[in-house]
């Protein structure tokens, strides 16, 4: 997608003692601009999943006021829906909400300002002040992000394979798509099977607050066949070999078990 209208949809203003574009390292200018997006795009990726790859948040202007960050979209309707669920969500303190790279971004944004003694300030683009501005002691109060990282097999249908750093997008669930990394070698197999059910394994980091996966790498390609469950519960029930055919209890059973007793 392209972005044809620059005009600038949001902006981030950063203020404080010494805050000024050309006063800080551009490093560390880089970092903010960096942040800045993604407390917008963490938001409308995860509200627009069939379409969250091609989804740009660009830098349109940085203004010397303080430091100005404007930003545009070639998908303004739904970044400007994003920004104003960041917006509301920082004013009335609904962290739990945001999804991880939207918590990173806003943790780094507020901790600059906390450092300079200054404001972190949301403008809309119509407007002559800011929607919200948030002290210097804000920062404190965003709670880190908190993950679960660990070995899993993801089943579903592979949508897209490719790209300069190859990954896949396989669709879990009529609602979630899962982006993984892979190697040139995997991306050539999975490309001779596109929109084919598939089972890939590997390491995945998911958000502990929402259970979403926000990172997966595909060690392995997995023989996949499709079947029906009537079958997969006969064949569990002949791995069980009996074990579970004196349980009258289900629930009961099951709690035992949870709880760490004895069942």
């Amino acid at each position: 997608m392209v972005i044809e209208d620059m005009k600038s949809i949001f902006t981030i203003r950063l203020t404080g003692e010494g805050v000024r574009p050309h006063l800080i390292p551009a490093s560390d200018l880089a970092e903010l601009i960096i942040a800045a997006e993604r407390t917008v795009l963490g938001i409308a990726r995860r509200d627009n999943q069939d379409a969250a790859e091609g989804i740009i948040v660009a830098l349109s202007e940085i203004k010397d006021e303080s430091i100005g960050l404007a930003f545009t979209s070639n998908a303004q309707a739904s970044v400007s829906l994003a920004y104003r669920e960041l917006v509301s969500a920082a004013e009335n303190r609904l962290f739990r909400s945001l999804p991880a790279q939207t918590l990173e971004g806003l943790r780094t944004l507020t901790q600059f300002t906390l450092e300079h003694r200054g404001h972190t300030q949301f403008w809309n683009g119509s407007q002559r002040g800011p929607l919200l501005d948030l002290p210097p002691d804000y920062a404190i109060e965003v709670p880190p992000p908190e993950y679960q990282r660990g070995e899993t097999v993801l089943f579903g249908k592979i949508e897209r394979v490719g790209g300069v750093r190859p990954r896949v997008r396989l669709r879990v669930s009529p609602s979630e798509v899962v982006y993984g990394d892979i190697s040139e070698e995997q991306s050539r197999i999975l490309g001779s099977n596109l929109y084919s059910q598939t089972a890939l394994k590997g390491q995945a980091t998911w958000d502990a607050h929402d259970g979403t996966v926000v990172y997966f790498r595909v060690e392995e390609i997995l023989h996949y066949e499709g079947g029906k469950v009537s079958r997969a519960f006969r064949e569990l029930e002949a791995a069980a070999h009996g074990a579970f055919d004196k349980v009258t209890d289900i629930d009961l059973f099951v709690n035992r078990i949870r709880e760490g007793e004895a069942p």
